[in-house]
């Protein structure tokens, strides 16, 4: 007994995982985060301390520890961020991004425009 799969059904189950392989490669695998699904403000932040975090393979990335106020309370975040970043040093300002109803969830997102 042999399933037979009409012609429609093929190449729609082909144009979806066209659609996938394209989605992936240009957004990757990125999951959802808590800050996708809450209100969330930005601020500048001031880099405290940089290092060189290694990932493997002698391949190492900026460890960069950032600190930003929010209601008179200061935080603190630390992210490992790759080349794209270019180098930052410490004293640098960068844009935080972080959820109004818990700072302690933030990313750092980039760099201010002046």
């Amino acid at each position: 007994m042999s399933i037979k799969i009409s012609r429609t059904v093929t190449i729609s189950i082909f144009g979806l995982l066209t659609i996938l392989f394209i989605w992936i490669a240009v957004h990757g695998l990125k999951l959802p985060t808590p800050l996708d699904f809450m209100p969330t403000q930005k601020t500048r932040a001031v880099v405290i301390q940089v290092e060189l975090a290694h990932i493997g393979r002698n391949y190492y990335k900026q460890q960069v520890h950032v600190q930003f106020q929010f209601n008179n309370n200061t935080f603190t975040t630390i992210e490992k961020l790759g080349k794209r970043w270019g180098r930052i040093q410490k004293g640098d300002t960068l844009i935080v991004e972080f959820a109004s109803s818990n700072p302690e969830l933030n990313k750092i997102i980039g760099w201010p425009a002046n």
